[in-house]
């Protein structure tokens, strides 16, 4: 049997869904030594396509999220407050041993002017 039609026949009976990848496969262990290549050739002369399964993608999308902001009551009006009335902090990371580690500070606005 000539491996043109040894290819249309596996092709044929497996519907369609194998490519030149697992068709090669199928005929080297059978003995029939071919590259790849030439297997694509062959179905390229024949019109023979496999099928292409899209992959399908339940994905929801993220919600954005809205940075929401309180009041600002200071306005940098410094002078109405005074000792330990008024703090401002800050939390930020680090990245320290290939790991985050997380800072955070608190000040004394009034100690800090």
């Amino acid at each position: 049997m000539n491996l043109a039609y040894k290819i249309k026949d596996i092709f044929m009976k497996h519907n369609g869904i194998y490519s030149e990848l697992i068709i090669k496969i199928i005929l080297n262990n059978k003995g029939n030594m071919v590259s790849q290549t030439k297997i694509s050739r062959i179905m390229k002369i024949f019109k023979l396509y496999s099928v292409i399964r899209v992959k399908k993608m339940n994905r929801k999308l993220k919600e954005v999220k809205k940075i929401i902001h309180g009041p600002n009551h200071i306005n940098r009006n410094w002078s109405l407050y005074s000792k330990n009335e008024l703090w401002v902090t800050n939390v930020t990371y680090i990245l320290f041993n290939k790991k985050f580690a997380y800072l955070s500070v608190i000040k004394d606005q009034i100690l800090g002017l």
